[in-house]
């Protein structure tokens, strides 16, 4: 009797977690019955991406799917509707980057699907990629960025995919604030398109806008410069050009890759890692968010892996980045610790950054340090120790761990003695980690 009462309720319960007999109301939004003939509007969140039929999704396809997944307000457990009535929020159904890509995925098959592709709809770098299959669905499981993505895809080819997945908002969702919004003139000659070279010009703007850095433009000459200076050097390995000696001097990043996006979160998250801007490990930063710096120009390679090149000018050589003693670092560099309120003022969000940082660190590469990464909620203990503990705790603490304390000091002391990446260096191990992966 016990055996039988499990069974019934384990059945009991996957019923009432699917959908059955999905339809439409007269203004096309779905709505689909619950096991227990409860029903609820249709969503491809379970919160307010409601679901049109034939746009292409199918109000039927969502049948034997879970209705905690998929059904409004699903996940605030607050959906109370009493009949098929269009609501004030269904009015306000809209489609996104990401449920537009999920759309177009409509007739394919599983072997065209693109997890790398997915991941930087979102703008986001693609780190893992799993998937299963069963009982007529696909099941995608993606890492992008840090996160944690299933698509879900029925049939092959696919009727419809879904995910529950809600992007947050990216840096990309809308311009700079104020005098920071800089709209791309002469693009000169570079191998970026309309759109790259915006999308670059505002990512740029929006991160010296976090740091109090004055807004930069985007100059043709400039970039034709770093054009053709890439088209020089070639994607044969990174090598920095003689860029304060040409015709317009310039600081100079480069990166693996092709992505503007990319590239920049790459360069800016360095700023995690020390406020000490002339010890050599934030070129890349100081070259973004050096005060005299006026205008930007990028050119890429896209051959092989790409190299992205970016050059940095003000008025003159002595207006460079990276260029002078301490005066011309302390003038052009103000400490940042990133506190939330400096990313939302500027059109960024902490939980972006944090998402890029934390990739970079799992890569190795980066490695968040003290207030900066407590701002961002990547606090360590053991940065924290190593920073704040007195003489005295350290030597009790390291008397009351022992042995482990001892094999603990023995892996650090090792890492230490690591050589240190050269600026060429940290730039190989960029943003190609994720996008070398096709």
């Amino acid at each position: 009797m016990i055996r039988t009462a499990v069974i019934v309720c384990l059945l009991g319960s996957v019923a009432a977690a699917t959908l059955r007999n999905s339809g439409a109301n007269k203004n096309g939004f779905c709505f689909g019955y619950k096991s227990d003939s409860s029903w609820c509007w249709l969503s491809t969140d379970g919160l307010e991406l409601y679901v049109k039929d034939g746009s292409p999704y199918k109000c039927a396809a969502f049948n034997g799917y879970k209705s905690s997944d998929y059904c409004e307000n699903a996940k605030k457990n607050a959906h109370k509707s009493q009949s098929h009535t269009l609501g004030k929020r269904a009015q306000r159904s809209r489609s996104t980057p990401w449920s537009k890509y999920l759309a177009s995925l409509a007739g394919k098959r599983s072997s065209a699907f693109s997890w790398q592709t997915a991941c930087k709809k979102l703008g986001q770098s693609p780190s893992g990629y799993s998937m299963g299959s069963g009982s007529g669905k696909t099941t995608f499981h993606l890492t992008c960025d840090s996160n944690k993505i299933d698509v879900v895809c029925r049939g092959n080819p696919f009727s419809s995919c879904m995910s529950t997945y809600k992007p947050p908002a990216v840096a990309s969702d809308s311009p700079p604030p104020g005098s920071y919004a800089k709209t791309v003139g002469n693009r000169g000659c570079t191998r970026f398109s309309a759109a790259e070279t915006q999308v670059f010009l505002d990512i740029h703007n929006k991160m010296r806008c976090a740091v109090g850095a004055p807004a930069v433009v985007w100059d043709g000459a400039l970039a034709c410069q770093a054009q053709k200076t890439q088209d020089r050097i070639g994607t044969n390995g990174m090598h920095h050009s003689k860029s304060y000696e040409m015709p317009i001097p310039a600081g100079e990043n480069l990166a693996t890759g092709t992505s503007p996006l990319n590239a920049a979160w790459m360069w800016f998250t360095e700023y995690l890692e020390t406020t000490n801007y002339a010890s050599g490990k934030t070129g890349h930063y100081n070259a973004m968010s050096w005060k005299s710096v006026e205008k930007i120009g990028c050119g890429v390679g896209k051959s092989g892996k790409g190299i992205v090149r970016c050059q940095y000018a003000g008025t003159s050589k002595a207006t460079a980045p990276n260029f002078g003693g301490q005066k011309e670092y302390r003038a052009n560099l103000s400490p940042f610790h990133g506190s939330p309120s400096d990313f939302t003022k500027c059109g960024l969000t902490v939980s972006e950054v944090k998402g890029k940082a934390s990739l970079y660190k799992k890569w190795g590469i980066l490695r968040p340090r003290g207030t900066m990464a407590r701002n961002i909620g990547m606090y360590s203990v053991t940065d924290a120790i190593w920073s704040n503990a007195s003489p005295t705790a350290f030597f009790s603490a390291c008397a009351f761990m022992g042995a482990a304390a001892m094999v603990t000091i023995g892996v650090a002391l090792r890492r230490s003695r690591s050589p240190a990446a050269s600026q060429d260096d940290r730039e190989l191990l960029s943003v190609e980690a994720a996008e070398g992966l096709e």
